[in-house]
């Protein structure tokens, strides 16, 4: 009988330690916010944010809630598409995003054309400055 009461707190010890280590996670979709149901990648950046990249806007996302940035949005400022491909930051904290039309540069406030080919002689510079 005190076999089975130890091996009754065994199991009973294991279950509690295997719940307490679970994952809990927070699901993002079009309805509490994401710009579109196809994402193309997904970053941290410095300071935290997640940040990500769909067809349809960029989406920065603080904890709380989404900022979607796209073309017709006050921070869209000479974005040329929506349909983010890629995303990524460099070692001064800058956003260098890959639409179908280029690659931008985003300080959190405007875009920026990025050029990244050397047109006389279209040899690839590089992405990084």
């Amino acid at each position: 009988m005190t076999k089975c009461r130890y091996l009754l707190l065994f199991v009973f010890v294991f279950l509690c330690k295997v719940s307490v280590n679970a994952q809990i996670g927070k699901l993002f979709n079009t309805d509490n916010g994401l710009s579109s149901a196809l994402a193309t990648q997904t970053i941290q950046n410095h300071n935290g944010r997640i940040i990500i990249a769909t067809r349809n806007g960029l989406n920065i996302y603080d904890g709380y809630g989404f900022k979607v940035i796209t073309q017709l949005s006050a921070l869209g400022q000479g974005l040329e598409s929506n349909y983010f491909n890629s995303i990524s930051e460099n070692k001064d904290g800058l956003l260098l995003v890959a639409t179908n039309t280029g690659v931008f540069s985003f300080d959190g406030q405007k875009f920026t054309p990025y050029y990244i080919l050397n047109f006389p002689t279209c040899h690839f510079i590089g992405f990084f400055k």
